[in-house]
């Protein structure tokens, strides 16, 4: 006799780049001649530095990533004094001014034109550091939020057992972490982002307080 199961599953999309990529706004008909959008489409600097290290494949160290750093603010700095911010930020002539993807961070900016759509209720937030420490803790929270029912034990050690993705390489490990000076001047800029987003979400914890970069 065959046994036949039904598969009942949650679709989702795993695209880092869907809260802040809208690059190509002004090709929407509807947007033709204005100078911004009009439809909504982990520690920011420790993601900046993962990110750098990643997608860089030849000349790399920590002094680029520092010059980097300094490239991307004095472009959207500059940008925004003439045009103002938020073309500024879909702007990608401006991000491409630096290897540092500095825009990809400002998580408050980006997480307001989603809010301008969708309710708060509708979105649910986490920190890559609170999924890291307790990945099932997370996973149970996101599987309420979307009314899914609890992880079984079987699945929920399947989860602990599979390996992390995109693990730093072993080269990029051996340069350490950014210069302190690297640090100083990207919390800095970050910081009012921060305020925000943790003023948006109506928890401290985006204010990444707890966590050493």
């Amino acid at each position: 006799m065959r046994v036949t199961y039904k598969l009942f599953a949650s679709p989702g999309d795993g695209s880092v780049s869907t809260l802040w990529s809208n690059d190509d706004w002004w090709k929407n008909p509807e947007n033709c001649g204005l100078l911004e959008p009009r439809y909504t489409n982990a520690h920011h600097v420790h993601r900046l530095y993962s990110d750098f290290l990643y997608f860089q494949k030849q000349d790399k160290a920590r002094e680029h990533f520092h010059r980097a750093s300094v490239q991307a603010i004095d472009a959207l700095e500059e940008c925004k004094n003439i045009s103002g911010f938020r073309p500024c930020i879909y702007n990608y002539t401006i991000a491409s001014k630096s290897r540092a993807r500095l825009r990809l961070g400002l998580y408050s900016v980006y997480l307001q034109e989603w809010l301008s759509v969708f309710s708060r209720d509708q979105l649910f937030v986490i920190r890559l550091e609170d999924y890291s420490l307790e990945p099932l803790k997370t996973i149970s929270r996101v599987y309420k939020f979307l009314g899914l029912k609890s992880l079984s034990e079987e699945v929920a050690e399947d989860v602990l057992e599979k390996p992390r993705a995109n693990p730093r390489r072993a080269k990029d490990k051996k340069m350490g972490k950014m210069l302190p000076e690297t640090r100083a001047l990207l919390t800095s800029y970050y910081h009012e982002y921060n305020v925000q987003l943790a003023k948006l979400l109506g928890d401290k914890r985006f204010l990444w307080d707890d966590v050493d970069v």
